[in-house]
């Protein structure tokens, strides 16, 4: 067949029936490709000659998803997230993603491969072992996670389009939230208040504060205003993935950082008797690190050991579970603290803005649509106000 000027291209047929595409690139080096048949040909030439108008390196349309992946992780990633939401990214990159696409071209992906994806995701085992599928929360995330970087990729010019835009994603049900009765509450209330264990407490502090566990074992004493009766959180404790300078993974480590979110940086008030029973028990770790003597390694941690270190997070849940499993309550991990004393604070008739930000929810939609069920129906006595006040209207 009769050659393409070299400006626009050519594609020619091949002895085994494909087609050769050649086209020269931004730099006026000749470059190759094939196709399957001739509407094939044309369409790949079209997007070749597309890229080198728009001054785009063709030879980086060959880049392939996973290699893609590790450049984002790599040089956008690591820049605006913490070491918590970095180390998901991660796993979630090598976990799922790159054992699915193996060696698939960044520019061949499409819409129907990653909604294949999905339902994959949903219904294959999981790859950490643990029973049953993965979550639709959890897919949610590893799609908002694969949108963003196809949308670098889109904005580097390395795809014409994001193909994880129109995908139809697994419906997520809320999971029924675990709440304890209030005899459970009295029970482990009392329970950690009177244990042998000092550092028991933090679970009566968490249930009276709606404190999460990390903020919980980042709390220290300069963070307590006594005058003001207030909790400032605005740290957090945890074991995360270790990373080292070049973003490999290297076991994992404890990390001290930011709070979870900005909005999640607050000021909590506690009760005239939370600030007394925060004396009483500050005075029985003075007790401790006196006895300690020079061996006490001060860092200032509201709970610490007797020698004065931080609490390992999974040490903390194995008291808290201790707690539970005296107290008889069934089903109840440390987040139902959490739950438990914003159900309470609603139940007392407070008002959602304000437990929202009492919990650090970045938006009061989040705090609603989590505990909106627990709110009293006003609507027929709001309906009736609504009356007389239209009658007070006319009146005038």
């Amino acid at each position: 067949m009769a050659k393409r000027p070299n400006g626009d291209g050519s594609i020619s047929k091949r002895g085994d029936g494909r087609y050769n595409i050649k086209w020269y690139d931004i730099y006026g080096e000749r470059q190759t490709s094939t196709a399957k048949n001739l509407t094939e040909a044309k369409e790949k030439l079209k997007q070749h000659l597309s890229d080198v108008e728009r001054g785009i390196d063709t030879n980086e349309g060959k880049m392939l998803l996973s290699d893609w992946m590790d450049t984002w992780l790599e040089d956008y990633a690591r820049l605006v997230v913490g070491p918590s939401s970095y180390a998901n990214y991660y796993s979630n990159v090598n976990k799922h993603i790159k054992p699915f696409f193996g060696n698939i071209a960044l520019r061949d992906i499409t819409t129907y491969q990653i909604q294949k994806f999905y339902g994959h995701l949903a219904t294959a085992k999981r790859v950490d072992g643990r029973r049953g599928y993965l979550s639709a929360n959890s897919i949610k995330k590893i799609h908002m996670q694969f949108k963003m970087l196809l949308n670098q990729a889109l904005a580097n010019g390395l795809i014409q389009r994001n193909p994880a835009l129109n995908v139809k994603l697994p419906k997520i049900r809320p999971k029924e939230m675990r709440v304890l009765s209030m005899e459970e509450q009295h029970k482990i209330e009392s329970l950690a208040l009177n244990s042998e264990n000092r550092n028991a407490f933090g679970v009566y502090l968490c249930v009276s504060t709606g404190l999460r566990l990390g903020e919980l074992l980042g709390l220290q004493w300069k963070d307590v205003d006594w005058e003001k009766k207030e909790l400032n959180i605005r740290r957090t404790l945890g074991r995360r993935v270790a990373f080292t300078e070049d973003g490999k993974p290297k076991g994992t480590a404890i990390v001290i950082g930011d709070t979870k979110t900005f909005s999640s940086r607050r000021r909590v008030p506690v009760t005239a008797d939370m600030i007394e029973k925060l004396k009483r028990f500050k005075a029985k770790q003075d007790s401790v690190r006196t006895i300690a003597g020079e061996a006490y390694k001060n860092e200032d941690f509201v709970l610490a050991s007797d020698l004065g270190k931080h609490f390992e997070p999974r040490h903390y849940e194995e008291l808290f579970y201790g707690l539970v499993e005296q107290a008889e309550i069934e089903k109840a991990n440390f987040h139902c603290l959490r739950h438990t004393f914003a159900t309470r604070c609603i139940e007392a008739g407070m008002d959602i803005y304000v437990v929202s930000k009492l919990l650090g929810h970045t938006n009061p939609t989040t705090t609603l649509n989590r505990y909106g069920h627990l709110l009293p129906d006003h609507r027929a006595a709001s309906i009736e106000k609504l009356e007389k006040y239209m009658s007070r209207q006319q009146e005038r």
